[in-house]
């Protein structure tokens, strides 16, 4: 197909489709659908459209951002104003209470969805509905409302919270230097977060639910980088079994909140989760939200008194072997009195039983080198070296025995370890 008279410039495109349709009259008539238009849009305008198409379409993050692109349409400029007027009448004659915080969420609401309506009404974006649009304009004038009433508002959020932040505070500060492991995350997870640790302590400075939950992306998406780039330097993407999953992500963000020594907790999230309603339950801020409200409720209720047990014991099991483990057993079994109960009071339980096990293979050891010095009598050819039984004295026996029921009971010990060659 080429084009003629009535055209620009002359074109020839490519019929890919020829289609028979009809009109009211049920006359038919032919689509022909072909592979490039028939009147040319410079590649530069084309770009310059659809870039200004996302501008409009994205979200914006911060309060500023929100205010600017509010106030790019002049058509907006009165109805801002009686925004604005409204705002002031709430921070003059509204007192919000924490015992009554419900009522807060529904006023603010309600200022919010008039405000959003009446900008609507008057816009003259020819993408005005264009459901895009509508999200966009919708967290816009949230942030911008929110952004003014934050000071009047989030305090006594916190007001009401006081009690569970404080608890999360104190919790969060005796979980100082937990692991990774300790929290049971898988071995090529477990790396420093330093930027995801960063961005989390800048939560309490933003403004807007709105800006909190893109601080809370940003640390997700600061975790996920920072892993792969772990994983990355180890030859492992995060690919195939390891992938980064929502279970993955609780403890890793758990560990973040630890180290960004966060305040507020509590409140936030009530911030976040009550005072945003331009939110899409299927969007990213809502993963985010989630994933932030599963870590906080696991550090709320959470014990973790038997990680931090188990760190101690394995701590001083680590101490007790730097004194037993370099001395082999000729030097165990020379040890001197002082050094025989040189554990300390805090020493597991695997210690206390090889500290007895040396002790009575010590006195064991000494018996035999004395009735070895007094001549032992050969037991026929090729027979090993060992006292008569008239050579050893009743108590020696005695404790000869128990060293042997010691060492049998160990095949089956407490820790589930089985010693020897087994059946």
């Amino acid at each position: 197909m080429q084009t003629g008279e009535g055209f620009s410039q002359k074109v020839t495109a490519k019929v890919l489709v020829e289609e028979k349709a009809y009109n009211k009259e049920y006359k038919p008539f032919k689509l022909l659908i072909v592979d490039q238009p028939l009147i040319p849009t410079p590649r530069s305008k084309r770009n310059s459209v659809l870039s200004n198409l996302i501008e409009i379409f994205t979200p914006k993050k911060t309060p500023t951002e929100c205010r600017e692109f509010l106030q790019s349409f002049p058509e907006h400029k009165q109805t801002l104003s009686n925004i604005d007027t409204t705002i002031q009448q709430f921070k003059k004659n509204y007192m919000v209470l924490k015992d009554y915080m419900d009522d807060a969420v529904k006023k603010i609401e309600n200022i919010c969805v008039e405000a959003r309506q009446n900008l609507l009404l008057v816009n003259q974006h020819p993408h005005k509905t264009d459901q895009r649009f509508e999200d966009a304009l919708s967290v816009a004038v949230e942030s911008y409302i929110l952004s003014e009433l934050n000071s009047k508002v989030f305090p006594v959020v916190c007001q009401k919270w006081k009690k569970d932040d404080e608890h999360l505070e104190k919790k969060c500060q005796s979980l100082e230097g937990i692991t990774g492991e300790q929290l049971g995350l898988k071995a090529n997870l477990r790396c420093p977060l330093p930027s995801a640790v960063s961005e989390m302590s800048n939560l309490n400075q933003k403004c807007t639910p709105h800006e909190k939950l893109v601080c809370l992306k940003t640390v997700l998406d600061f975790i996920a980088e920072d892993i792969n780039k772990h994983c990355m330097a180890g030859s492992q993407g995060l690919s195939g079994d390891n992938f980064l999953t929502s279970d993955d992500l609780i403890p890793l963000l758990v560990t973040v909140i630890i180290e960004s020594k966060s305040s507020h907790l509590w409140s936030n999230l009530y911030y976040m989760e009550h005072f945003n309603w331009a939110m899409s339950t299927k969007d990213d801020l809502s993963f985010s939200l989630v994933t932030f409200k599963a870590a906080v409720e696991y550090l709320k209720t959470t014990k973790f008194e038997p990680m931090k047990k188990m760190e101690k014991e394995k701590q001083a099991s680590k101490q007790n072997a730097q004194v037993t483990k370099p001395a082999g057993l000729p030097h165990l079994l020379l040890a001197s009195p002082a050094d025989k109960n040189s554990l300390p009071s805090g020493a597991s339980a695997m210690d206390r039983q090889l500290e007895k096990i040396t002790r009575m293979l010590e006195e064991s050891t000494k018996e035999f080198a004395s009735v070895g010095s007094q001549g032992l009598p050969r037991q026929g050819k090729g027979s090993k070296y060992r006292a008569s039984p008239s050579a050893i004295s009743p108590e020696r026996q005695d404790r000869t025995e128990k060293l042997g029921e010691f060492l049998s009971a160990l095949q089956d010990d407490m820790f589930g370890n089985s010693y020897g060659k087994q059946s």
